[in-house]
């Protein structure tokens, strides 16, 4: 979509889902700025065949505000009050940016698939190591789904906590482990890097999504080989006993 917006406008779009960014200050200029959008937009769309399901339309505040504001724009004859959050390509997007909310969806989806698979690996018996593993990349594709973009969240401890909660789940499965080994033992064992080292590399990915696709597989190695690394520090800070074996 190549259209010449008012100024603070921009348009996001992927396949049919278009998003429509508005940056001002004040509510009134988002008000005046998204009546001149949205005209810019219904003409472009009038004039290629396309109409927008006004009734499906969401709108989201983005602030640093403590006191959470609302608008409702008019889109076609649809009033579209703001919410709290939004989806958007499958990562919920909140008022603050702070993620939170998609977290907690993930948790909840992830949690359900993982107990799900755990009754396919019992710890006697049940599907090889290496099919276990296939099964658990399940949950850890669900876990990291967008990870790149909200994967800051896990700084914080509560958050990294419940992650690794669920991603736990798996491992034990994949390790045919008992809930009272250690995490950073079972994550060892099953040869599955903890969800924060997975956060940090997709981001690294995400950043350097313009590089020569000729040097991207390099450049894939060298991450992952950051990342073991990372993975080692990690664990021997946790456990001062913990050396490497050459």
């Amino acid at each position: 979509m190549r259209l010449k917006l008012p100024r603070g406008t921009e348009i996001v779009a992927f396949a049919d889902d278009a998003g429509l960014v508005i940056v001002a200050k004040h509510l009134a200029d988002v008000r005046r700025i998204f009546v001149c959008a949205y005209e810019d937009v219904q003409q472009w769309m009038g004039a290629v065949g396309l109409t927008l399901v006004a009734h499906k339309t969401e709108a989201v505040l983005f602030t640093s505000r403590k006191q959470l504001e609302t608008i409702t724009p008019n889109v076609g004859e649809c009033s579209i009050t703001s919410q709290p959050y939004i989806r958007y390509l499958g990562v919920m997007l909140d008022s603050s940016l702070s993620y939170a909310r998609h977290v907690e969806q993930v948790m909840e989806k992830a949690s359900r698939v993982a107990m799900s698979l755990a009754r396919l690996m019992p710890n006697i018996g049940g599907p090889r190591q290496d099919r276990r593993r296939l099964l658990a990349s399940v949950v850890i594709s669900v876990l990291t789904y967008g990870v790149a973009i909200w994967g800051e969240v896990l700084e914080m401890e509560t958050y990294r906590r419940q992650v690794a909660a669920v991603h736990r789940i798996s491992a034990l499965r994949v390790a045919c482990a008992f809930r009272t080994i250690s995490n950073d033992a079972v994550c060892v064992i099953a040869n599955m890097m903890p969800i924060e080292v997975i956060a940090i590399e997709r981001k690294q990915l995400y950043t350097e999504r313009e590089t020569n696709p000729a040097d991207r597989e390099e450049l894939r190695r060298n991450f992952k080989q950051r990342s073991m690394e990372l993975w080692q520090q990690m664990d021997i800070s946790s456990n001062p006993e913990t050396r490497q074996l050459d």
